[in-house]
Order: C-alpha cells, then sequence, then structure tokens
C-alpha cells in the first residue's frame, strides 16, 4: 500500500530554503517558454476539448491506478490547469507543482486552492523520494535528454509508487505546430515503452488517446505545411459547435480506454507506469 510523508516533504523543503524557488532559470528548457504562451494557454485551456479529455483520463487513471495515493507531484505543471482538475476530484491527496518558469507558476498561484507550488528544475531538484505518484505531463517531448528527466523523475518516486506521463505521438505528425509548441520529438508507441523500461518503471498500461480524431488531425497536420510555426493561437483556434462536437468523441473514445480498450493510435500517448519495489534480502 502506497503511504504519504508529506511533512517530512514540507520540512526538508522549508529546510533548504526551496519553496519559492530561484528567481530565473532557463537550463535544460527551451527559453522561449515566454510569458505569451502561459498566457495563450491561460485563455484557451479551459475552453479546448484536448485539455479536457487529457484531464478526464488522468483523474481516472490516478483513481483506477493509484487507489492508495495520498501525494501527488506534476513536474512541468505549467498554468496549473491539470491540478486544478484534480484537487476538485481527488480531495484525499495533497497536490504539489513543479515549475521551471515563474511565468507558469504565478498564473498557477491564481486558481489553485491547495497545491504546493515550487520553481525547479527537474535536473537540479532538491527533492527526496517521498512521492506516491508523479505526473509528467506533455512535458518530456520538450527536452533534450528526456531519458535523464525520466531518471530523475523515477528518484522522486517512493517504491511501490508510480508515474502517468503523456506525450505527442506519431513522428508523421510532425508539423510546424510541433516547432511552434518547442517541441523535441514525438514518440512511438514501442519507443516510450521501451524508453520507460530502461529507466526502471514497470509498465501498467500504455495507451493511444486522441484517437477516433486521429483521421481528421492527420489531414490539419498535412494541411498546416509551410504555415508559420510561431503562430501560437491558431492551434487552438476551432468554432465551438465543432470543439463541443470533438468534446462528444472524446467521451466516448474515453469511454472504451476507461473499459480497458488499449488504442492502437492516437495524436497522443498515456503510459501508467510503477517503481518496483524494494527487495527484501
Amino acid at each position: 500500500m502506497l503511504k504519504s510523508s508529506d511533512p517530512s516533504l514540507k520540512d526538508d523543503l522549508n529546510h533548504r530554503g526551496e519553496t519559492n524557488g530561484p528567481t530565473s532559470s532557463t537550463s535544460h528548457k527551451d527559453a522561449s517558454f515566454s510569458n505569451d504562451l502561459f498566457q495563450i494557454l491561460w485563455i484557451n485551456e479551459n475552453k479546448h476539448f484536448w485539455f479536457h479529455h487529457r484531464c478526464d483520463l488522468i483523474a481516472w487513471a490516478l483513481k483506477r491506478y493509484f487507489a492508495d495515493a495520498r501525494s501527488f507531484l506534476e513536474i512541468g505543471c505549467g498554468n496549473g490547469f491539470v491540478l486544478e482538475y484534480l484537487e476538485a476530484r481527488l480531495p484525499s491527496i495533497s497536490f504539489w507543482g513543479a515549475e521551471l518558469f515563474a511565468d507558469g507558476l504565478a498564473y498557477a498561484r491564481k486558481r489553485l486552492a491547495r497545491t504546493t507550488l515550487i520553481q525547479m528544475d527537474i535536473f537540479e531538484s532538491p527533492l527526496k523520494a517521498d512521492f506516491d505518484v508523479i505526473g509528467l505531463l506533455d512535458v518530456i517531448e520538450h527536452l533534450d535528454d528526456d531519458e535523464s528527466a525520466l531518471k530523475r523523475a523515477f528518484d522522486h518516486i517512493k517504491p511501490g509508487g508510480g508515474a502517468i506521463i503523456t506525450v505527442p505521438q506519431h513522428p508523421s505528425l510532425w508539423s510546424e505546430k510541433d516547432i511552434g509548441a518547442f517541441h523535441k520529438r514525438r514518440y512511438t508507441k514501442s519507443g516510450l515503452r521501451n524508453l520507460l523500461e530502461k529507466t526502471g518503471f514497470t509498465i501498467l498500461r500504455i495507451t493511444s488517446f486522441i484517437s477516433f480524431l486521429m483521421p481528421a488531425l492527420f489531414i490539419s497536420r498535412k494541411l498546416q505545411t509551410g504555415s508559420r510555426h510561431d503562430d501560437l493561437f491558431d492551434e487552438f483556434s476551432i468554432p465551438p459547435v465543432l470543439n463541443a462536437i470533438c468534446g462528444k468523441v472524446c467521451k466516448l473514445e474515453g469511454f472504451f480506454i476507461k473499459k480497458g480498450l488499449s488504442m492502437p493510435f492516437g495524436g497522443s500517448l498515456m503510459a501508467i507506469v510503477k517503481k518496483p519495489e524494494r527487495r527484501h534480502h
């Protein structure tokens, strides 16, 4: 059974003086993550079907696979949209959010009621391995060294705990919009599985999502060839009626995923993994 020890976490952070974090940092993550991007996300996250679908799957995975969890750290929490969603639905869990950029944390503080926020770089983290579950939610695709990032996250998880990881899928979907979102890569399912197993995780589940909308996504990405990669608003430009229809389609897809169907393809991948228990000699 997972067991939380949040007080020791707070004591450790307070002792180190790391709760507020450094005033600025751009190491290991693209410096172009500016206030403009966080502002665009702040405006669009609560409206766009993709963000809601992903949050619904994350909340389900946390309850389904880590029912005893009492602490959750999201590394790269951005504006705090996922944490706000989880706060409202999982009152028994203590939430922590870590973000490199102060601009993202400023927005997160506006919406989060009971999450402890930390400014930190995953590669220079002062935290101990003291979390039941960690979320890396569309984070590692932004990093040059995704393998090292996963290893650092692994070190922050208690034995028997786990992680939920989401990434963009299918290198064939690469477009100017990936460049605009500061992606370094898109993943294959086998590639992600191998990377996670190499890190030391046990795979509990890997499934694609945004699968039912894959044909429309493929066409949309191919039509964007030659478009401006820095037009960040364009990625979220979708008529309200179409957005609502896509939301309904995603709910149907979510129903099948929750019933145990792992989708073979889709715009994104979700991996649910476990850190093995310590072996007693």
